[in-house]
Formats: C-alpha cells, structure tokens, sequence
C-alpha cells in the first residue's frame, strides 16, 4: 500500500536546500520501513505487482475469534478487492439458516447482517435481496453467476496454494449446488463422496475441501468439493479449454 503523502518542503537557499534534502531521505526511509511493501507475481492475474493477502476462502465468513490458520495466497490489490460485492452476497446467503449451536460466533454475524439491512446505505441490498425471495418456500433464490464468481477465485486460490502454479483465468470452470441440484449431484455422488473422505478442514466444520487433479500433461483439469458449514456444498471442476 502506498505510504502517507510526503511533507512539502519550502526551499530557501542551497544550505536549506540540503538540509531538507536530508530531512527527505531521513522521511523516505522512515517510511519505507513503515510501510514496507512486497513486490512479486500475483496468483490471479500473474502480474508483477505489489503484493496483498488474499484469504481463500473469504475470511469473512469465519466467526470472530478467526482461526489462527487461515490459507492466504499473494495478491494484487486489484484482485484481492475487485469481488468484494460478490464476498458479502456469497457470505450473506450461505450463513441463511446455519446451525446456531454448531456456529454460534457465525450464526451471531448473520443476525448482525440481517438487522443492518434496515440502514439507509443497506437498502439497495435489501431490495435486491427481497426480490429474490421466494414466497412459496420461504427461502431466496441464490444468484449463480455472484456464487460462481466466489467459489471460481476460491478454487484459482487453493490451485495455487496446493498445486504451486497459478490456474489461469481462461480454464473454463463450472460447478453444482449438490443441495439446489438433487439430481446432477445424485449423478456426481460417486466422485463426491469419493473427495468427501479426504476432505481438510478449517474453523471446526466452517469450510471443507478436497480435490483431485488429472494427470499430466493436463494440470488444470481439477475436481472440487467445497463445503461450507456442513450444510451447503458445491462441486466444482475446471476443464480442458481446448
């Protein structure tokens, strides 16, 4: 992140001219050390850049007190914080209906979210929200294309952080809600329950995954089952672009 904004200086004369000068340096590397930055690839986009953490998956939707081990891969500003909206839709709709006994810290922060959606600068979401509800089943219907966005850059972040390369953005990625799409996952269940035995966990039930990964010369064709509160799962691939 850039630093503060450096102190304008008045110049009056050689002799103040390098004292200030002097000044300057003392402030520059004073500020470097405050706000020392890394430079290098970003795991999304590839580019040379100045470099963030991105948590995979959102941190967000861990309780507070966190876990004290989350997984982070490097990030660019630009990628770290460009699906931010995406975040909180996908952290507002899978914390909907949660176990408060299991997740009360979890549970606690979609109450939260649900009472602020009463705020001024909240209305336009609860309206979007509102007109996704469905009357018949008492439930909202979840917008796929804001889900898929979230869960593709989860699984570009573990590809990186587990396989050690970066999963470019052109691999064509597709999933399925195993509890909105009974019957294509009644197809899958034999990879999924295949991947559930091998599943690692973080934050006690909060997020769960496992993959499987085509053998070479073919890397990015993947399999992935994400779970998230034991209660909403989600089985992803990425293919052959050819």
């Amino acid at each position: 992140m850039p630093g503060p904004p450096a102190p304008k200086f008045k110049i009056k004369g050689r002799a103040t001219r390098l004292c200030q000068r002097a000044t300057r340096e003392r402030y520059n590397r004073g500020v470097s050390r405050k706000h020392k930055t890394e430079m290098g690839y970003c795991a999304y986009c590839g580019e040379w850049r100045e470099l963030t953490r991105d948590h995979v998956p959102p941190c967000s939707l861990f309780g507070r007190p966190r876990p004290s081990i989350l997984i982070t891969v490097p990030s660019c500003y630009f990628c770290n914080h460009g699906a931010s909206m995406e975040d909180e839709y996908f952290n507002f709709v899978l914390k909907l209906g949660i176990d408060q006994n299991r997740f009360p810290n979890e549970n606690a922060d979609s109450v939260d979210k649900i009472m602020s959606l009463a705020r001024p600068e909240s209305l336009g979401f609860a309206r979007y929200l509102l007109q996704k509800y469905q009357r018949n089943s008492s439930r909202i219907e979840v917008d796929r294309d804001r889900v898929g966005i979230v869960l593709r850059r989860i699984v570009r972040g573990l590809f990186y952080r587990d396989i050690g390369m970066r999963l470019p953005e052109f691999v064509p990625f597709q999933f399925v809600s195993i509890e909105d799409q009974p019957r294509k996952a009644a197809a899958l269940s034999g990879v999924t329950d295949s991947l559930a035995r091998g599943q690692q966990e973080i934050g006690r039930g909060v997020f769960r995954y496992a993959f499987a990964q085509c053998a070479l010369p073919d890397p990015f064709v993947t399999a992935w089952l994400l779970s998230f509160y034991d209660h909403r799962r989600f089985f992803c691939f990425t293919s052959n672009p050819l």
